[in-house]
């Protein structure tokens, strides 16, 4: 994935220059790289570096820039350590570990190193020279041509072994060593026991044998001088296996780290001896013999797996770890061959790959893995054609509330794949889902684009996306980022693959798709409500010598209503009536009905109220207020209701008309009447208030044509999205799913052949299935061959530009 160049390291770490190359021919985020486990300090610089360019990292307490005319051009970045590497870089060379995207690069600068000298770069030559200390270390380096510059000092030196390598059970592990000191100085010494893990070896806590400062002599130190005859033993049963005595002794000069392997002989004593595999060459749908010789030296019988591994081999699928498991059975104390035969090889591609033979069993609830002897094989099957490459060739300009399209170029290569190409806007998330929400970089949905892809062909693929409708208007006029990550189907899992920015300019706002705002005021009488009004309960008082009685559903949606029955006999008296859903704060429209009743008078008035918004609550009441002339107080009325906003989905979406014009008539029909409609398409956006059936009259073109239908509640919440792809060759229509056609370089439209092709969507913004006869071909190859030719026209124009 990335090429490190390791150039030059400075005495003691005031420096690292090194150079970063990326195989994907892109900028490099080095955010996250580690040097010797050490991150980076977190700052305001940029963290992107120019593929195949150089750049500087260096210790927390550096003067590198004091001291060395570095351009402006140069990227530094600071360690959290103060350090390089714990206590610098070595002057007898070591091994320096980064680490970028989960991938470690090694690198040993050992051989370029003169006993007596340290080395440095020079930049005006381009070559390493041998270095001096001018005015002690840290300090600067040059060369050594002045005769009273005294040479590097002698390093200093630990030499650590034990008394023994293989332990039985009880056995004590002793230390033992000698450490030759250039002069007196104080130093840091630790040592400790670690145990295999899957990151190489782990060191617990209770196993860390010694720790503490040490004062060295000039000269000669004996180990035991310091640590006395301090042992190791494990205090409960351990796993029998390798182990690792490590020693650390960190001084003002520099860091020695020495250490042993040792075998313990305790628990699990279940051995894989040897193996033997009968070739070492594997053709296409050929077998392998492989036999294992395993022992169990423990006292009771043993069940295990057994097989081999095979990691990054190459299939048509893609690149995986291959893992070959049988079941195994031994009794206590014996011996016993195990034989087994791998053959699925059938879609094998060709490589040398290493085979590494292994069991695998338990002991007390922990899985013990045993690896046998590494295998060199070689497979001679499907021809590597190298792995898949994607490049974005063009994309659009667009405006917010539009739908807008990248165009990649992908060459499948040596894999078939299920590939899946998720969109959104980075920092800025303006693109959005089909409920107009912006689209995160782990929102995986279904508006991301799928798409089957086979080894050995060249594609050129349209990826749709929508654009947010900017109705708050919070995004200016401007250049936006839009990022792409592709994912592959990896046992139906979506593994991430690779993710490409393009910036694209983008405009407007889309009236279109915003909420529509209510009116703060309007008439109960001009309101459509249905007629039924079910289970409402009646409630009886008297009020301003008026007789009311209210009735008010138990439950409510929507739209709902009150009647009120009143019965006035004595004098006029005029009244004001209001109503509204409530929870906190009001939640219809304000509904007031005001009447002047005559002596005598009995009637219905009939309140109908529309909720505006909606808020998941605990409780909802309906408030009713009276106002009359005969009283000076309000009469107020509340009642606990049941409240379930009104569902609504779309019943089809369709269109009867099967001969080609500019335009063409779409139908959609819906469950319930209310809330609104949204018809998308690549051209225009149409906006309606939702009616049980609807007609939109939209443009058609020649090529593939996408209609998205999206209803919406009284919120402007999405309910319900529905798509219609039609293909059109200029003369019928008729109506697709799935894939795009492919055209081959021949200006013919190909089957399903070996024969490579790029594939072509024409007016369309995802991508489609067609299944054509003979007649449409001709046409369709026409059409076709137009519209790459205004692509090409376009590109070339671009580029003269």
């Amino acid at each position: 994935k990335y090429i490190f160049q390791f150039l030059a390291p400075v005495l003691f770490s005031l420096a690292l220059v090194t150079s970063c190359t990326s195989t994907k021919k892109e900028n490099i985020n080095v955010e996250n790289l580690t040097i010797c486990n050490d991150t980076i300090s977190i700052s305001t610089t940029n963290y992107s570096i120019n593929n195949d360019s150089f750049f500087i990292i260096a210790d927390s307490d550096t003067n590198i820039s004091n001291n060395y005319n570095i351009s402006n051009n140069t990227k530094i970045f600071l360690t959290e350590g103060k350090t390089l590497c714990n206590y610098g870089l070595s002057n007898s060379g070591e091994i320096i570990d980064i680490t970028l995207d989960n991938l470690t690069y090694s690198f040993d600068y050992t051989d370029y190193l003169n006993e007596n000298y340290p080395i440095f770069y020079d930049f005006n030559e381009s070559i390493y020279k041998e270095g001096c200390y001018i005015n002690g270390t840290p300090g600067y380096f040059k060369k050594c041509e002045i005769n009273n510059i005294s040479p590097m000092i002698q390093e200093l030196e630990f030499n650590f072994w034990l008394n023994d390598y293989y332990l039985l059970e009880n056995e004590s592990l002793i230390f033992l060593g000698d450490i030759n000191s250039p002069s007196n100085m104080e130093g840091n010494l630790t040592i400790k026991i670690g145990k295999k893990s899957d990151s190489g070896y782990e060191y617990p806590e209770e196993w860390i044998v010694f720790d503490g400062k040490i004062d060295l002599v000039k000269g000669e130190n004996e180990l035991n001088d310091f640590i006395g005859n301090i042992s190791w033993k494990a205090k409960d049963e351990i796993l029998s296996d390798y182990y690792k005595a490590y020693a650390s002794l960190k001084t003002e000069i520099g860091e020695k780290r020495p250490y042993e392997i040792f075998f313990v002989k305790d628990v699990g004593n279940l051995f894989l001896i040897n193996s033997t595999i009968n070739k070492e060459k594997i053709l296409l749908n050929d077998s392998i013999n492989i036999t294992l010789n395993i022992e169990n030296e423990d006292n009771h019988n043993l069940s295990f797996d057994y097989g081999f591994i095979i990691e990054d081999l190459k299939t048509l699928e893609g690149v995986k770890d291959v893992e070959f498991i049988s079941d195994g059975f031994i009794e206590n104390l014996s011996s016993k061959e195990f034989s087994f035969v791998w053959n699925e090889t059938n879609n094998l591609i060709s490589g040398n790959y290493s085979l590494i033979p292994s069991i695998r069993f338990n002991i007390e609830n922990e899985t013990i893995e045993r690896l046998g002897e590494e295998y060199k094989i070689e497979i001679l099957g499907f021809k590597d054609l190298g792995e898949p490459t994607l490049n974005i060739i063009d994309y659009e300009d667009s405006s917010f509330g539009k739908f807008s399209k990248a165009i990649v170029e992908y060459s499948s290569n040596n894999y078939d794949k299920n590939l899946r190409f998720h969109v959104y806007g980075y920092p800025k998330q303006v693109v959005s889902d089909y409920n107009l929400e912006g689209i995160k970089a782990n929102d995986l949905s279904s508006i991301d684009l799928t798409y089957s892809v086979k080894r050995d062909k060249d594609y050129v693929i349209g990826i749709p996306y929508l654009l947010k409708p900017n109705c708050d208007n919070y995004y200016e006029t401007g250049v936006y980022r839009i990022r792409i990550r592709v994912f592959e189907n990896s046992e139906d899992e979506w593994i991430e693959w690779d993710t490409f920015d393009f910036n694209t300019s983008i405009a407007g706002k889309n009236e279109y798709l915003c909420p529509v705002k209510s009116s703060s005021s309007g008439s109960s009488q001009s309101i459509s409500i249905p007629n039924s009004i079910e289970d409402k309960e009646k409630n009886e008082f008297n009020y301003g010598d008026v007789t009311y009685s209210l009735g008010i559903p138990k439950k409510i949606s929507n739209k709902f209503s009150i009647e009120i029955n009143y019965t006035n006999k004595r004098n006029i008296t005029d009244i004001r009536i209001e109503s509204y859903l409530y929870s906190g704060k009001k939640l219809s429209r304000e509904n007031i009905i005001s009447k002047n009743i005559e002596e005598n008078e009995s009637g219905k008035i009939t309140l109908n109220n529309i909720v505006i918004n909606h808020e998941e609550k605990d409780e909802y009441k309906i408030i009713v207020k009276i106002n009359s002339s005969k009283r000076k107080s309000l009469k107020t009325y509340s009642k606990i209701v049941e409240y379930e906003p009104e569902k609504n989905t779309i019943k089809s979406f369709y269109t009867l008309q099967e001969k080609y014009q500019d335009s063409i008539k779409l139908f959609g029909s819906l469950d319930n009447g209310f809330g609104s409609v949204e018809l998308l398409s690549l051209t225009n956006t149409s906006y309606t208030d939702a009616n049980d059936k609807m007609i939109f009259e939209e443009k058609i073109f020649p090529g593939i044509n996408h209609y998205f239908l999206i209803l919406k509640d009284d919120f402007n919440n999405t309910l319900d999205v529905e798509k219609l792809s039609l293909f059109s060759d200029g003369n019928l229509i008729e109506k697709y799913k799935g894939q795009a056609i492919k055209v081959g370089f021949s200006n013919f439209i190909e089957d399903n052949n070996e024969n490579g092709g790029i594939l072509v969507t024409g007016n369309t913004v995802s991508s489609i299935d067609l299944d054509l006869g003979k007649t449409k071909l001709k046409k369709l190859i026409n059409i076709l061959l137009v519209f790459i030719f205004i692509i090409g026209a376009f590109h070339f124009w671009r580029r003269s530009y």
